[in-house]
This record gives C-alpha cells, sequence and structure tokens, in this order.
C-alpha cells in the first residue's frame, strides 16, 4: 500500500508539472481584448512545453506588429479620406463665392468687390494655406466670418447672421473647415428658398470634455428621412459628419421639420482632438 501511495503521489506531482504549464499558457491566452494578452515564460524543464511556450511568445511578438501595422493603416485611411472630403468641398465653396464677386464686378459695384476680395483672401489664408486638419478656433470662427460677408454682399437683407461664442476657449484645437460648409449649407437650401429670408445663429459651449457648436436657422426646412430632390444638396453635412467621426471622435446630429427650419449639433471630444493635426500659418 506505501509503494502505491508513493506511486500514486509521484504520480500526481509528475502531472501537475506538466499541466501547471499548460493552465498558465491557459490563462495567458485570454482572446476577450486582443490587446491585453502576455507572453509567458516557457517551461524549459519538458523540451515540449519550452516549445510551445517559445511558439506562443512569437505568435504574440507578431501580433503585436500586426496590430500596430493596422493602427498606422488606419490612420492613413482617415487621412486619405478626410483629404478626398476636403478636395470636394473646397472647389464647391471657392467656385460659388468667384461667381459672387464677378456678379458685382458685372454691375460695377466696385466698393463691395473690393470687400468681397478681402474677405475672399481671408478665406484663402486660413482655409487652404495649410493641410492639417486642425486650427485654432478662434481662426475657424475667421474663416467663417469672411464667408458669412461675401454671402450678406450677395443677398443684402435676405438673411441676418448672429454668433454667440464668448463661453469658448477659442485659443483651443478645432477641426477645421467646419461650420463654413454648414453655414453654405443653411443660406442655399434653407434661407435663400424663404421668401422673407431669415436668420442663422450660431451657439457654441465648452463642456467638461466637449465642444458643442449649435447652428439655428429658421429657413425652408427639409424632411430628413427623405432624400434630397438635388444630388448635392446637403452635401456639406454629410462630409463634415464624415470628417468628424474619422478624424477627432466627433458626432453631428440634425433636426429639421419642413416650413420651420433646422437644427445642427456638432460635438468634439477635447481628448480625441490629435495635437500633430495643429495646422500652422
Amino acid at each position: 500500500i506505501s509503494i502505491l501511495l508513493l506511486t500514486i503521489y509521484i504520480l500526481t506531482k509528475y502531472v501537475k508539472s506538466i499541466t501547471r504549464p499548460i493552465e498558465e499558457l491557459k490563462a495567458k491566452m485570454n482572446f476577450n481584448d486582443i490587446k491585453k494578452l502576455s507572453k509567458i515564460n516557457p517551461d524549459d524543464k519538458i523540451v515540449e512545453l519550452n516549445s510551445l511556450g517559445i511558439t506562443y511568445n512569437s505568435m504574440i511578438e507578431n501580433i503585436e506588429t500586426l496590430i500596430k501595422k493596422l493602427e498606422i493603416e488606419e490612420r492613413l485611411k482617415k487621412e486619405a479620406e478626410y483629404k478626398a472630403l476636403y478636395s470636394q468641398i473646397k472647389p464647391h465653396f471657392l467656385y460659388n463665392t468667384l461667381e459672387t464677386i464677378q456678379a458685382m464686378a458685372i454691375s460695377d459695384d466696385n466698393d463691395e468687390v473690393e470687400t468681397a476680395i478681402g474677405n475672399l483672401a481671408t478665406l484663402f489664408r486660413i482655409g487652404l494655406s495649410s493641410d492639417k486638419s486642425f486650427i485654432k478656433i478662434e481662426d475657424e470662427l475667421k474663416h467663417l466670418t469672411s464667408y458669412v460677408n461675401i454671402q450678406l454682399l450677395r443677398y443684402g437683407d435676405k438673411f441676418t447672421f448672429k454668433l454667440n461664442c464668448d463661453n469658448i476657449n477659442k485659443k483651443s484645437k478645432f477641426m477645421k473647415f467646419t461650420l463654413q460648409p454648414l453655414v453654405e449649407n443653411a443660406v442655399r437650401h434653407g434661407i435663400s428658398k424663404r421668401p422673407e429670408g431669415g436668420t442663422i445663429r450660431i451657439t457654441t459651449r465648452e463642456l467638461e470634455d466637449s465642444y458643442s457648436i449649435l447652428l439655428e436657422d429658421n429657413g425652408v426646412g427639409f424632411d430628413t428621412t427623405k432624400a434630397p430632390d438635388d444630388s448635392r444638396e446637403h452635401v456639406g453635412l454629410s462630409n463634415v459628419r464624415t470628417r468628424l467621426i474619422a478624424l477627432c471622435g466627433g458626432s453631428l446630429t440634425v433636426h429639421s421639420v419642413p416650413g420651420e427650419g433646422t437644427t445642427v449639433e456638432i460635438r468634439i471630444k477635447k481628448e480625441e482632438v490629435p495635437s500633430a493635426s495643429l495646422g500652422r500659418r
């Protein structure tokens, strides 16, 4: 009996010496979060387990390399998407602005042409001077104001523009070319289609972890459940939303009622604005 018990004890110890490294390996292979996988210390007492441990560690190194590669590829993809969207928007507003200036030049209204060209210069300086994705909020607001000034020359008293941004840090970083496409959309597809004109109002707020920008107009509004008749209509909304999501984890929501107007809210999370993308003039 003593010999039998001793044999069982020895066998138990031997089995545990084999199963313990396997259990350790099993515990390390937690695929619930692939980024938390970690290496193990290979068992050098048993050749097969040592080989298994070395192979597992090699697999972890390969996974880490692939994750880094995918992260780089994803970032490059987002940057490419941004540049593609930016190139779509840029000619859109430039051509409209130049058409406005051309129409005023034909009417020989030189003072207004001078004002329009000055505002266009500001648009060029801020909007096209850098391929960076982010600029200071104050520069984004200057860019927007220049655009609005040009449109006021075109539409006269057709609409009024109100900007309330005193409660936000204007030195903070902000996604470039965000507000102008939204105001352009409000003017062209909302206010200009209302015989008596209307008002566009922008209100900014600095929240604990994000910026909130509310753009309201009392134009004709539209049905958000239906596709626009013109395939180009509301392209500004779509492009800004896509860039917000791709570049800074932001969001854009739209509430519109036909005959009453449209409200657009932008949220940009502060901590997700990459400092390396801040433009310098």
